[in-house]
């Protein structure tokens, strides 16, 4: 697998539609890309989800609670 690099919402959109058009299978699209498969379930996940604002935003899915993530 290539080396893990970030990929821009654009990137992202491309993968995750032609995932869904059935144009490639996830495993073909992750290599592509090159991302895991789970990276790219995730994507299309939040896409049906959130749509288009839910690739944009994937770098800021981990919110935390005040008092819920406790410091160490």
């Amino acid at each position: 697998m290539p080396a893990k690099w970030r990929l821009e919402t654009e990137e992202r959109i491309k993968a995750v539609m032609e995932c869904l058009n059935g144009t490639l299978g996830t495993g073909s699209c992750a290599q592509k890309y090159g991302v895991g498969r789970t990276t790219l379930r995730t994507w299309i996940r939040l896409y049906k989800m959130r749509g288009f604002e839910g690739l944009a935003s994937a770098k800021q899915n981990r919110e935390y609670l005040a008092g819920i993530k406790s410091v160490r």
